[in-house]
Formats: structure tokens, sequence, C-alpha cells
């Protein structure tokens, strides 16, 4: 989910491979409402193309914007200039403003954000964000984006969440960005003075669904207001801002759109000054965090297998069920790739039925920052010994509670099944109801997880044997 949201978010149903993969799912997904187009005026006024001066660069003048045509200047000339001379902007600090605010049947919910901070090469950021929480609580981020990955960390947080490429969040280059993919229509002012320009025009306000969902499928235009120096080239302000028929934001009700208002402001200074962003660094002993399940990227008719190296040399083969869990798989593939279980422990360790690993922290609570939906099959079943299945904390909310953590059975244990001895499936959302998704198989090394040390992290005592790396073949 976007760092700034406004609406409650929906989520994705699984996709089962019909008449083979059995998936449990607590969340449905969102239909494709259409949307009748809705004439929505903007509040301010476009500058006339007609009367706007010339926007290029003049070799004997030190800015970009000359006046002494009195010709016409094309909309897209000006945009291309605009978008040139925010292109040359590597290095700046910037402070943003942003209020969206919601509105439908009675209902109002306005989101206010703040994130000030450093750009670098233009399109890196480090800084901070302000924002409220679901109870009208301040909260204050770290926030990070580089190689278009977002880093996120709460202040009391120790860890890093780390949000895909497909979870953007608004910032300064962001809005940057969208100036020069999505501008229309756009006009040129000066100032009596001739020192400062402002350039009007227009975005459509579904540009902006990526970093705020209720704006996805909108229908109408947010006015863009870009101020600066003429003379030096530097922009100095950037705002975005109108009310518009936001899309479908929910399958709960009729409600086919929402009235939403926008009002961004973002500040420039600091222009040249070098900044370096780097990606955060990970204090000794913790991991990452990942704010979403892995999107899917492993690959069909490919046969997918895992090494667990362990710290005193033992090794241990497992066959992956991709066909059988192909969520559940290309979770662990993912987790592995990343390097999150490189140096976690098997924490719970109980001779004659599992044991159990996957857990950062090493105490049977920690995970990967985020959970995932249950994945059944008849023909994966803990029905021996060396069968890895997923560990989870059973339904919470209606939601399955599968992470990182893993576990290794010792013997047949059907009752972990997420099916009723008739093959029925279970009722996970009963209290106490144990559903386990089973998802590969030990090929070698039964005998390297029988010698694992036996723990119970509740127990405390020395930390279990270590994983030494997790590492993915395909064939």
């Amino acid at each position: 989910m976007p760092l700034l949201f406004v609406v409650v978010t929906s989520s994705c149903s699984a996709v089962g491979k019909s008449g083979t993969v059995v998936v449990e799912s607590q969340e449905k997904q969102n239909k494709d409402d259409v949307v009748a187009p809705v004439d929505v005026a903007t509040a301010t006024r476009v500058l006339e193309l007609d009367r706007a001066p010339r926007l290029e660069r003049d070799q004997s003048r030190a800015g970009m914007l000359s006046t002494e045509s009195p010709s016409a200047t094309s909309s897209k000339k000006i945009i291309d200039g605009i978008s040139n001379v925010l292109d040359a902007h590597l290095f700046y600090r910037s402070q943003l403003t942003a209020d969206v605010e919601i509105n439908f049947e009675g209902f109002k919910q306005s989101a206010p954000f703040r994130m000030s901070g450093d750009v670098g090469n233009g399109s890196d950021f480090r800084g901070t964000i302000e924002m409220l929480d679901g109870r009208g609580e301040q909260q204050r981020f770290s926030v990070v984006i580089i190689d278009d990955m977002t880093y996120r960390k709460g202040e009391n947080d120790q860890v890093w969440m780390e949000y895909s490429e497909e979870h953007k969040v608004i910032s300064p280059p962001y809005l940057i960005d969208l100036i020069g993919s999505h501008m229309e229509e756009a006009g040129l002012a000066l100032q009596k003075d001739e020192t400062l320009f402002e350039i009007s025009g227009k975005v459509p306000a579904y540009a902006l669904g990526s970093v705020i969902p209720v704006l996805r499928k909108s229908e109408g235009h947010l006015v863009v207001r870009i101020s600066g120096s003429v003379k030096s080239d530097i922009v100095k302000r950037v705002s975005f801002e109108g009310k518009v028929k936001g899309g479908p934001v929910t399958t709960n009700t009729n409600l086919k759109s929402v009235d939403v208002a926008v009002d961004i402001a973002m500040s420039i200074s600091n222009v040249g000054e070098v900044m370096v962003i780097a990606k955060p660094k990970i204090p000794a002993g913790e991991k990452m965090r990942y704010a979403f399940p892995p999107k899917m990227e492993i690959e069909k008719e490919t046969d997918y297998r895992a090494i667990i190296k362990l710290s005193d040399g033992g090794e241990i083969l497992v066959d992956l069920l991709e066909e059988y869990a192909p969520y559940t798989v290309n979770n662990f593939v993912f987790l592995a790739k990343k390097g999150f279980y490189d140096g976690t422990t098997f924490h719970r360790v109980i001779p004659g039925f599992m044991a159990q690993g996957g857990d950062p922290t090493g105490t049977g609570r920690g995970g990967p920052g985020y959970a995932f939906r249950n994945e059944f099959h008849l023909e994966a079943r803990h029905d021996s010994s060396g069968v890895l299945s997923m560990a989870n904390s059973g339904m919470l909310n209606g939601r399955a509670t599968n992470g990182s953590q893993f576990f290794i059975t010792y013997k047949a244990t059907p009752f972990l099944d997420g099916f009723m001895p008739d093959n029925t499936l279970k009722n996970c959302g009963i209290r106490g109801m144990s559903c386990h998704t089973v998802f590969g198989r030990v090929l070698s090394g039964m005998t390297a997880i029988e010698n694992l040390t036996p723990r119970d992290p509740e127990n405390g005592g020395p930390a279990g044997d270590r994983i030494k790396t997790v590492t993915i073949l395909t064939e």
C-alpha cells in the first residue's frame, strides 16, 4: 500500500489452478467497475496560450525563458521546456505537503501528509514523513527512495520496511516525473519585472493513482502550477490542486465514485547541492522487512528445489512443490534470494514431531513484515517425515498468518493438514484449528534435521542450530 492512502483498501484473491490447486483466501478481488465520464471544471484558470510569451532557450540570456518574441508559444514547447528545466534539477532539498479529502454519502475523510528531505540524482530521496494514523495520532517515519524501491522506518522501529517498485510513494521525484509525462495545456506568465515565471497546466487525476488509490479510475484533471526564477532556470515551487470524481473504492457497497479534493504543494531549495543517498544499512543481526507479499515471479514449467546449508556443515535438499502451492513456493524463493533466511536458526525443535525455523528474531514471533494466504492440495499432505510446511498463528481477523517461518516434520502429522479426514476443507477460522500449507519434501539430509539440537524458545537457553544459506535451484 502506498504511504499516502485515503480509502479502505482492497486485496487480491488467490488464483488457483482449476482442478488441481485448492486455495483458501479470506479476501475477494475487486471487480473493475466502469465509471461514467464526469465533466468536472477546474477551480482555477489555465493561462490563455495566445497571450503567453515564447518559452525557449535564448543563448544571449542566462535563463531559459525568453520573452523577446511576442508570438504565441505552443503548449508542447512550454511543457518540453519546463521538463528540461526540471530534468536539470538533479540535487535539491524539498518540503512537500499533501492533503487528500474524500467525501461520499455523508462520510468525509482527510489524509494530511508532510514530507521533507533531500533529492539526489533526480530520482533518489531521503528524508522524513509525518502523517496521521487511523486513530488520528501523529506518526513520523524515516524514508529512503532509491533504485525505484522505497524503504521506511518508524521512529521506534529497529528495522527498515521495504516497499517494492509497484508500491510507489508520493515524493518530490515522483511529482517532477509526473509533470514531464502527463502535463497538458500549459500556459506561461511572467511577473512585470520578468524575474519570476509561472507555468500553469493540468494533469489527469488518474495519473496520481499509483500513490493515491482513490484516483486510479478518476475522471477530471488537477491544476498544476510551477514557479521559479527566469534567470537561473531554478524552480522554486510546484503545486497540484483540484476537485475530481474518484473511481470505485470498494465492492462492499453500491458506491460507484467519491468526491476527491487534492491539495499538494512542494517547495524546492538548495538546488545543485550534492546529496549522496544510499540504501539503508541494516543493523547487525537484523533483517529487512517487507511491506507486502512478493509478486508472483516463479516460472511455469520450472522445477524448484532448495539447498539449506547449516553452519555445522549439514546440508538439506528440498523439492519445492510449486505445482501444488505456487504462492507459498514463490514466497520462499523470494525470501531465500533476498538472503532473509541466512543466519536464522531452527528456534523450535521437538524430537519426534518437527523442527521449526525461518524466524529472524529466533523467538517464534518474528516474520518478514507481511502475511499471506493458505494453500491446500490433496496431493500435498503431512503424510510422512521430511514434509516442509508453513508455520503460522492460525487465523487473525479472518486472515491467514503465513510469513517466513516453516517447519520440517519428523513423522506423519495428518492433523496439521488443511483437510478433514474425509478430505473436505477444514474451517480454519475455528480457534485452535491447525491448518498448514505443505510446500516441499526433503529429498536428502534427514539425518542433519534429526541431529538438530532440541529447543523451545519459550524456555530460553542457547540459540538453535544456525542456517548458513538457503540456495534456490531450478531446472
